[in-house]
């Protein structure tokens, strides 16, 4: 099946992935009610072309860093690899649309739209218990999805990056899939 990258509130190409029957794929960092619109564009395409829309096809990726503590995996996604590629995509965003792709009210002045806005909005960072309380809140406000995509930048500290994989896959998932009903 055809995946198709989702990053901007209402995009025609969302809601003509619906009326395809294409999977969409929604970008990693965007707020939760954007990822929700998402849902309902291609929902909404979907069913102007007579096809029931499946919440099993869509893919929601996040950026994502477990360790210990939350406070470690705070400090050491903000610092990391994960921070600097924040900043700079919003660096990038700065030289044309502006940051509206990251807002969750369009009406919050860019100078609002910081890193420290971002790792709170759009980035998962805990302890194993704290990544599956965000993966609850943003599924509060998403809804079901078919597939979860853990974004890392594991390209600096490599030992770092490692455990949180590690963490990642034999404590937050297995305790997320529990809670949903899923293992």
């Amino acid at each position: 099946p055809l995946s198709v990258p989702v990053i901007m509130r209402d995009s025609a190409g969302t809601r003509i992935a619906g009326q395809k029957g294409y999977s969409p794929f929604s970008h990693h960092m965007v707020a939760a009610n954007v990822l929700a619109n998402h849902w309902e564009t291609y929902a909404s395409g979907a069913q102007s072309a007579g096809q029931e829309p499946d919440r099993r096809k869509w893919k929601i990726s996040r950026n994502i860093f477990v360790a210990d503590t939350t406070k470690e995996a705070r400090e050491k996604a903000r610092n990391s690899s994960l921070g600097k590629c924040l900043e700079y995509i919003m660096k990038l965003t700065d030289l044309g649309p502006g940051r509206a792709f990251w807002k969750r009210d369009l009406d919050m002045p860019d100078s609002e739209c910081t890193l420290d806005y971002m790792m709170d909005e759009q980035v998962i960072a805990g302890d194993p218990d704290e990544c599956v309380r965000q993966l609850h809140r943003m599924m509060e406000e998403t809804g079901e999805f078919g597939t979860f995509i853990m974004t890392a930048h594991d390209w600096d500290d490599r030992e770092a990056w490692i455990n949180s994989l590690e963490l990642f896959a034999n404590e937050v998932m297995p305790r997320f899939n529990r809670s949903l009903g899923y293992a």
